[in-house]
């Protein structure tokens, strides 16, 4: 017959058991308590929402945020599928490495239990589309960084050969070393960072540079460019900088925005373009391209570019096409001032020579054409 104080002692033997189960369910990888600078803030990481890996290959991103409002938070880190995929994590850093072709999901959560998915697609060189897989930045598609500070992100996918460039290089400055992308805050602003790589395709990444002010840096999680059907209403959220925030519309027939706090809610109304402006109380700008494209199944070929770019010799612009019937193509009346070329939906003008208008024409399957002009300067 077992006695009061054994009964307790098994008692306290089970409790102790099972605390030690709970904490080493953590998914792969662990996780190390890391007490959180904004609890508000939610889960985060600066992998995109979907990678493509080699086999073998290894990409590291961080996370933070989330916690559900506790001092403390520990991170963990699991697949789907570890025969196609393993996570890894320690603290703030984790890293997702291909192990055969497949696709696997890799869930990072927070003690709280809110999670961030990451699509991951392991595929083989030479596989579908180009060497390795689609191009893309392992960052968000809107970035900070602090004035006179460096943030450094992984670049994978495409055909290798990449190459950076900033929309405004006394603003930021963007250098690659082999698949490591640095960006370097020069002044307070705004400014693009474009990553090609060696067959030409492009992907973009939003930065904004803070001031030494101290003011928590100004970003959303709204994509740019972004791509809506009319009559769609998505909802984004605006972090940072100072409130309260504001937008505006460069063209309101076609899209709007409205604010609440730092809930943005965009209204596609009928298909066009138009540019989204979003401002903090201190006048910090982050612009969004949106292309709206009709729900009905005669929409009228379009694409992004203004009816008059002007580019720089030696520079690339990236637009986006939509409507008509893809596949969509694009020639130049003079290729050498001005190559054009289309990846998908995406289309690419780069200023070759100096000229003073060169006309490029896209068409979709069917023929149908819409023009734009280019100046090289």
């Amino acid at each position: 017959m077992i006695g009061a104080n054994s009964k307790k002692v098994i008692a306290s033997f089970f409790v102790s058991l099972l605390v030690a189960v709970t904490l080493c369910g953590c998914g792969a990888g662990g996780g190390n308590s890391t007490p959180l600078a904004n609890t508000t803030t939610p889960i985060y990481t600066s992998a995109p929402a979907t990678i493509t890996l080699n086999p073998g290959q290894t990409s590291n991103f961080t996370v933070g945020g989330g916690g559900g409002g506790l001092k403390f938070t520990t991170y963990s880190a699991s697949s789907s599928n570890t025969l196609i995929a393993i996570a890894t994590i320690s603290g703030t850093s984790f890293s997702i490495t291909g192990a055969s072709v497949g696709t696997a999901v890799i869930l990072v959560q927070d003690t709280a239990g809110n999670t961030v998915k990451i699509d991951t697609t392991v595929s083989t060189p030479g596989g579908t589309g180009s060497t390795g897989g689609t191009l893309y930045i392992a960052a968000p598609t809107a970035v900070s960084v602090a004035q006179a500070h460096t943030n450094t992100y992984t670049v994978g996918g495409g055909s290798g050969g990449y190459i950076a460039a900033s929309s405004d290089s006394a603003v930021v400055i963007a250098t690659i070393a082999g698949s490591s992308l640095t960006i370097n805050g020069v002044s307070s602003g705004y400014a693009s960072v474009v990553v090609f790589d060696s067959a030409g395709t492009s992907t973009k990444l939003s930065v904004n540079v803070s001031g030494t002010n101290g003011v928590q840096l100004f970003y959303t999680t709204t994509p740019t460019p972004l791509v809506l059907t009319t009559g769609s209403t998505p909802t984004y959220t605006i972090f940072g900088g100072v409130l309260p925030y504001t937008v505006t519309s460069s063209n309101q027939a076609v899209v709007t925005g409205l604010i609440s706090d730092r809930s943005l809610t965009l209204s596609a109304l009928i298909a066009g373009v138009s540019t989204l402006n979003i401002f903090d109380a201190n006048g910090a700008k982050i612009p969004v391209d949106i292309s709206v494209v009709s729900t009905g199944t005669n929409n009228a070929l379009f694409t992004t570019a203004p009816a008059a770019v002007v580019i720089g010799i030696g520079k690339g612009a990236t637009y986006t096409i939509g409507g008509g019937t893809a596949p969509y193509t694009a020639t130049s009346a003079n290729t050498t001032a001005v190559t054009a070329s289309v990846v998908g939906n995406q289309l690419m003008v780069t200023g070759n020579v100096a000229a003073a208008t060169v006309e490029v024409v896209t068409f979709d399957s069917t023929g149908t054409a819409v023009h734009f002009n280019v100046t090289v300067n």
